[in-house]
């Protein structure tokens, strides 16, 4: 039997349940951080102890995440969370001037840089405690448009998403985002030093790159390749011409 996914969520499913169910989980784990790439920090990330991962988990006003690590590593408890886009989106270099354009709302729920930031605003509210997030965080107007208006965001009354807030909410002392991408790796490298780390778009509150890195989905199936990841170097090949 084999079951097929398609695109970015079919492969990062695979990936994450082949890694799961593999006879060396947690090792095959923190070879996977191994390819993360920090360009503005030096994180800590290993060893891992005990790994919870959450994929395509809602957070409602917040928007979804591909995928959320929630990690305990020597006492120390850290979550990564991970946006991932395949070769139909913008590019690196275009997806970041759209959003500090001050994009449509259509655009922005699809824009890499934006569904970040979303998951920047999350965590920080929630060091306040829940009922902030209940209460409503401020976002600048997603629209060009003089007449938008500032909305508020917030975590909503869905028991599920609330099960997901209660769980991270013990792993938000350090936090890191991940993108996993289409472009070449010396792209991406160029674009984060180059760029994002000497950026700073007046729209965003709380902006900070800090804890941002990145990863292609090169590297990814490269990764499958030297483990022996099966099931889903079947899904690359299924989504060739797709994901890079």
């Amino acid at each position: 039997m084999f079951v097929t996914g398609y695109s970015e969520r079919g492969l990062l499913n695979s990936l994450i349940y082949e890694i799961r169910y593999s006879d060396q989980p947690v090792k095959l784990l923190e070879k996977l951080f191994s390819l993360f790439n920090f360009p503005f920090n030096n994180p800590v990330l290993l060893p891992i102890d005990e790994a919870e991962m959450l994929i395509e988990q809602s957070f409602s006003d917040f928007g979804d995440a591909d995928l959320v690590f929630l990690i305990k590593s020597k006492g120390k408890k850290y979550s990564i969370f991970t946006e991932a886009k395949v070769k139909n989106y913008r590019g690196i270099h275009r997806e970041y001037q759209k959003f500090i354009e001050k994009i449509d709302s259509k655009v922005a729920s699809s824009n890499i840089f934006v569904q970040l930031y979303f998951k920047v605003r999350l965590t920080s509210a929630l060091k306040f405690g829940i009922k902030k997030l209940e209460d409503g965080v401020e976002f600048p107007a997603s629209s060009s448009k003089p007449s938008a208006s500032t909305p508020v965001r917030k975590i909503g009354q869905n028991k599920v998403v609330l099960k997901a807030i209660n769980l991270l909410k013990n792993f938000i002392d350090e936090t890191y985002y991940i993108t996993i991408l289409p472009d070449e790796e010396n792209l991406l490298e160029d674009f984060y030093k180059k760029i994002l780390k000497n950026s700073s778009p007046n729209l965003y509150v709380e902006w900070n790159t800090m804890n941002y890195g990145y990863v292609s989905w090169n590297k990814i199936e490269q990764f499958c390749r030297d483990n022996n990841l099966r099931n889903t170097l079947k899904l690359f090949e299924y989504n060739k011409g797709l994901i890079y």
